[in-house]
Protein backbone atom coordinates (compact mmCIF):
# COMPACT_ATOMS: atom_id res chain seq x y z
CA UNK A 1 0.00 0.00 0.00
CA UNK A 2 0.99 3.32 -0.67
CA UNK A 3 1.16 6.06 2.12
CA UNK A 4 0.62 9.90 1.78
CA UNK A 5 2.02 12.78 3.30
CA UNK A 6 -1.30 14.97 3.64
CA UNK A 7 0.48 18.50 5.51
CA UNK A 8 -1.43 19.98 7.56
CA UNK A 9 -5.14 19.37 6.26
CA UNK A 10 -6.55 15.85 4.58
CA UNK A 11 -7.38 16.52 0.99
CA UNK A 12 -10.69 16.92 -0.21
CA UNK A 13 -12.13 14.26 -2.44
CA UNK A 14 -14.60 15.87 -5.15
CA UNK A 15 -16.80 13.20 -7.00
CA UNK A 16 -19.65 13.88 -8.89
CA UNK A 17 -22.09 13.43 -6.55
CA UNK A 18 -20.41 14.21 -3.17
CA UNK A 19 -17.17 15.48 -1.97
CA UNK A 20 -15.36 14.49 0.78
CA UNK A 21 -13.11 16.38 3.16
CA UNK A 22 -12.00 16.36 6.41
CA UNK A 23 -13.24 16.74 9.02
CA UNK A 24 -12.85 20.55 11.08
CA UNK A 25 -14.15 22.57 14.71
CA UNK A 26 -16.85 23.88 13.16
CA UNK A 27 -17.86 20.12 12.54
CA UNK A 28 -18.26 20.17 16.30
CA UNK A 29 -22.33 20.59 16.31
CA UNK A 30 -22.78 17.84 13.71
CA UNK A 31 -20.28 15.54 15.36
CA UNK A 32 -22.29 15.74 18.89
CA UNK A 33 -25.44 14.72 16.95
CA UNK A 34 -23.98 11.84 16.07
CA UNK A 35 -21.85 10.78 18.96
CA UNK A 36 -23.80 12.18 21.20
CA UNK A 37 -26.88 10.11 20.54
CA UNK A 38 -27.51 7.52 22.99
CA UNK A 39 -28.43 4.69 20.35
CA UNK A 40 -25.93 5.33 18.07
CA UNK A 41 -23.38 4.90 20.58
CA UNK A 42 -24.89 1.56 22.16
CA UNK A 43 -22.33 -0.93 20.55
CA UNK A 44 -19.10 1.87 20.48
CA UNK A 45 -16.18 2.22 23.26
CA UNK A 46 -16.91 5.00 24.66
CA UNK A 47 -20.09 6.31 26.43
CA UNK A 48 -22.38 9.00 24.43
CA UNK A 49 -20.73 12.50 24.39
CA UNK A 50 -22.17 15.20 26.15
CA UNK A 51 -21.07 18.29 24.65
CA UNK A 52 -20.12 20.71 22.14
CA UNK A 53 -16.65 20.59 23.76
CA UNK A 54 -16.31 17.15 23.94
CA UNK A 55 -17.39 16.81 19.72
CA UNK A 56 -14.97 19.46 19.48
CA UNK A 57 -11.88 17.17 21.91
CA UNK A 58 -12.42 14.41 19.68
CA UNK A 59 -12.51 16.48 16.41
CA UNK A 60 -8.91 17.51 17.98
CA UNK A 61 -8.34 13.37 18.85
CA UNK A 62 -8.96 12.44 15.49
CA UNK A 63 -6.49 14.92 13.71
CA UNK A 64 -3.36 14.43 16.69
CA UNK A 65 -4.50 10.99 15.55
CA UNK A 66 -4.11 11.42 11.68
CA UNK A 67 -1.22 13.70 11.82
CA UNK A 68 1.16 11.75 14.34
CA UNK A 69 0.80 8.15 12.01
CA UNK A 70 -1.38 6.49 14.30
CA UNK A 71 -4.36 6.01 12.05
CA UNK A 72 -3.78 5.07 8.64
CA UNK A 73 -3.46 7.30 5.71
CA UNK A 74 -2.84 4.62 3.14
CA UNK A 75 -5.02 4.01 0.38
CA UNK A 76 -5.26 0.32 -0.99
CA UNK A 77 -3.76 0.15 -4.46
CA UNK A 78 -2.37 3.23 -5.12
CA UNK A 79 0.29 2.03 -5.95
CA UNK A 80 -0.28 -0.72 -7.90
CA UNK A 81 -0.75 -0.92 -11.64
CA UNK A 82 -4.54 -2.36 -11.55
CA UNK A 83 -6.98 -0.47 -9.40
CA UNK A 84 -7.88 -1.75 -6.05
CA UNK A 85 -11.82 -2.62 -5.66
CA UNK A 86 -14.31 -0.21 -4.40
CA UNK A 87 -14.47 0.03 -0.71
CA UNK A 88 -16.62 -2.09 0.64
CA UNK A 89 -16.47 -4.53 -2.34
CA UNK A 90 -15.48 -7.96 -1.44
CA UNK A 91 -14.55 -9.97 -4.76
CA UNK A 92 -15.22 -13.19 -2.85
CA UNK A 93 -19.20 -11.99 -2.44
CA UNK A 94 -19.22 -11.06 -5.87
CA UNK A 95 -18.91 -13.50 -9.06
CA UNK A 96 -19.76 -12.28 -12.56
CA UNK A 97 -23.41 -13.22 -13.58
CA UNK A 98 -25.22 -16.80 -14.16
CA UNK A 99 -25.93 -17.37 -17.87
Amino acid sequence: MASFEWGPVLPTLAGPRVDLRGLTRQDALAILGIFGDPAVMESWSSPPLENLAGAAELIDEIHDRIFLGLLRTEWPGADAAEPAEPAGRDPRLHSEPRR
